[in-house]
Protein backbone atom coordinates (compact mmCIF):
# COMPACT_ATOMS: atom_id res chain seq x y z
CA UNK A 1 0.00 0.00 0.00
CA UNK A 2 1.64 3.15 -1.10
CA UNK A 3 1.14 5.94 0.65
CA UNK A 4 1.15 9.94 0.30
CA UNK A 5 4.02 12.58 0.61
CA UNK A 6 2.29 15.53 -0.44
CA UNK A 7 2.03 19.08 1.72
CA UNK A 8 -0.86 21.49 1.48
CA UNK A 9 1.39 24.44 0.60
CA UNK A 10 -0.14 28.23 1.67
CA UNK A 11 -3.28 29.13 3.27
CA UNK A 12 -6.88 28.94 2.48
CA UNK A 13 -8.48 32.35 3.01
CA UNK A 14 -10.65 32.46 5.92
CA UNK A 15 -8.58 29.29 7.31
CA UNK A 16 -7.48 29.93 10.76
CA UNK A 17 -3.55 28.93 11.93
CA UNK A 18 -2.49 28.87 15.54
CA UNK A 19 0.66 29.09 14.78
CA UNK A 20 1.98 32.33 15.06
CA UNK A 21 5.42 33.43 16.26
CA UNK A 22 5.64 33.61 20.34
CA UNK A 23 4.61 36.87 21.82
CA UNK A 24 3.38 38.52 18.26
CA UNK A 25 -0.33 39.30 17.90
CA UNK A 26 -2.28 37.35 14.73
CA UNK A 27 -3.43 39.55 12.04
CA UNK A 28 -6.97 40.06 11.62
CA UNK A 29 -8.60 39.23 8.17
CA UNK A 30 -6.60 38.76 4.81
CA UNK A 31 -5.73 41.72 2.08
CA UNK A 32 -4.76 44.88 2.53
CA UNK A 33 -6.14 45.03 6.27
CA UNK A 34 -2.64 45.14 7.30
CA UNK A 35 0.13 47.79 6.66
CA UNK A 36 3.24 46.82 3.78
CA UNK A 37 5.71 46.76 7.13
CA UNK A 38 3.56 44.10 8.90
CA UNK A 39 3.37 42.40 6.00
CA UNK A 40 7.16 42.16 5.09
CA UNK A 41 7.74 41.44 8.81
CA UNK A 42 6.05 37.96 8.21
CA UNK A 43 9.22 37.29 6.00
CA UNK A 44 11.38 37.76 9.29
CA UNK A 45 11.33 35.84 12.02
CA UNK A 46 11.20 37.17 15.49
CA UNK A 47 11.14 40.68 14.69
CA UNK A 48 10.18 42.77 16.76
CA UNK A 49 7.65 46.26 16.37
CA UNK A 50 9.51 49.12 16.97
CA UNK A 51 8.77 53.17 15.96
CA UNK A 52 12.09 54.62 15.63
CA UNK A 53 12.56 57.50 13.46
CA UNK A 54 15.53 56.98 10.65
CA UNK A 55 17.08 58.73 7.72
CA UNK A 56 18.12 56.56 4.54
CA UNK A 57 20.66 57.89 2.45
CA UNK A 58 21.06 57.06 -1.31
CA UNK A 59 24.19 57.37 -2.73
CA UNK A 60 23.26 57.12 -6.68
CA UNK A 61 26.24 58.22 -8.11
CA UNK A 62 26.37 62.40 -8.06
CA UNK A 63 23.20 62.43 -6.48
CA UNK A 64 22.97 62.30 -2.89
CA UNK A 65 20.14 61.74 -1.12
CA UNK A 66 18.40 61.61 2.60
CA UNK A 67 15.37 60.32 3.03
CA UNK A 68 13.56 60.27 6.63
CA UNK A 69 11.66 57.04 7.14
CA UNK A 70 10.52 54.55 10.17
CA UNK A 71 12.11 51.69 11.32
CA UNK A 72 8.67 49.87 12.34
CA UNK A 73 10.34 45.79 12.98
CA UNK A 74 13.57 44.79 12.94
CA UNK A 75 15.86 42.02 14.14
CA UNK A 76 19.94 42.30 14.41
CA UNK A 77 20.47 41.54 10.67
CA UNK A 78 17.29 43.48 9.19
CA UNK A 79 15.00 46.39 9.55
CA UNK A 80 11.96 46.99 7.99
CA UNK A 81 11.24 50.69 6.86
CA UNK A 82 8.62 52.86 5.73
CA UNK A 83 9.13 55.96 3.70
CA UNK A 84 7.82 58.32 0.84
CA UNK A 85 10.57 56.90 -2.13
CA UNK A 86 11.03 54.44 -3.83
CA UNK A 87 13.98 52.49 -3.67
CA UNK A 88 14.88 49.54 -5.85
CA UNK A 89 15.57 46.04 -4.94
CA UNK A 90 19.33 45.57 -4.39
CA UNK A 91 19.97 49.31 -4.06
CA UNK A 92 22.60 49.72 -1.54
CA UNK A 93 22.21 52.60 1.16
CA UNK A 94 23.55 54.03 4.66
CA UNK A 95 21.16 54.08 7.21
CA UNK A 96 21.23 55.85 10.63
CA UNK A 97 18.58 56.35 13.67
CA UNK A 98 18.29 59.76 15.16
CA UNK A 99 19.99 59.05 18.48
CA UNK A 100 22.73 57.42 16.26
CA UNK A 101 22.68 54.11 18.07
CA UNK A 102 22.75 52.79 14.41
CA UNK A 103 24.52 53.85 11.75
CA UNK A 104 24.92 51.59 8.98
CA UNK A 105 25.34 50.33 5.10
CA UNK A 106 22.43 48.16 4.27
CA UNK A 107 20.95 46.56 0.63
CA UNK A 108 17.52 46.66 0.32
CA UNK A 109 16.26 42.41 0.14
CA UNK A 110 12.16 43.01 -0.41
CA UNK A 111 9.86 45.87 -1.13
CA UNK A 112 6.09 46.66 -0.25
CA UNK A 113 4.43 49.16 -2.43
CA UNK A 114 1.62 50.74 -0.72
CA UNK A 115 -1.05 53.32 -1.50
CA UNK A 116 0.95 56.14 0.31
CA UNK A 117 4.46 54.73 1.20
CA UNK A 118 6.50 51.87 0.28
CA UNK A 119 7.93 49.47 3.04
CA UNK A 120 11.24 48.38 2.62
CA UNK A 121 13.12 45.08 4.26
CA UNK A 122 17.06 45.94 4.22
CA UNK A 123 19.49 43.90 5.28
CA UNK A 124 22.56 45.22 7.17
CA UNK A 125 25.89 44.56 5.21
CA UNK A 126 28.27 46.59 7.67
CA UNK A 127 28.16 48.73 11.02
CA UNK A 128 25.13 47.20 13.07
CA UNK A 129 27.05 45.63 15.47
CA UNK A 130 24.21 45.23 18.72
CA UNK A 131 21.88 48.36 17.35
CA UNK A 132 19.38 46.54 18.31
CA UNK A 133 20.13 46.33 22.41
CA UNK A 134 20.95 49.69 21.81
CA UNK A 135 18.04 50.94 21.30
Amino acid sequence: MATSTKHAVGKIPGASSDSAAPGRKKAEGFGNSRSGAARLSEFFPGALAMHVPATVERDCGQDKSQIQALIEFGTAKEVIVTCSVPLEIGEMLRISSANCSLNAMAKVVALQVGTENYALAVRFTAGAENWIIQE
